[in-house]
């Protein structure tokens, strides 16, 4: 009887272990999605800003041009 007893306890415990790690693995994801899309998001406003820079420039030059 007693035997059983700690042999659930046992399977329990592990149990319990596999659902903690289960948890973690699913945070990291989580925060590892969450990485990526902020990168994403910087890239496209580096791009925005690149191209907006763009288009100043080119406004100069005519503006040159122009003159």
């Amino acid at each position: 009887m007693c035997m059983e007893e700690e042999e659930e306890e046992e399977e329990e415990e592990e149990e319990e272990e596999e659902e903690e790690e289960e948890e973690e693995e699913e945070e990291e994801e989580e925060e590892e999605e969450e990485e990526e899309e902020e990168e994403e998001e910087e890239e496209e406003e580096e791009e925005e800003e690149e191209e907006e820079e763009e288009e100043e420039e080119e406004e100069e030059e005519e503006e040159e041009a122009s003159i």
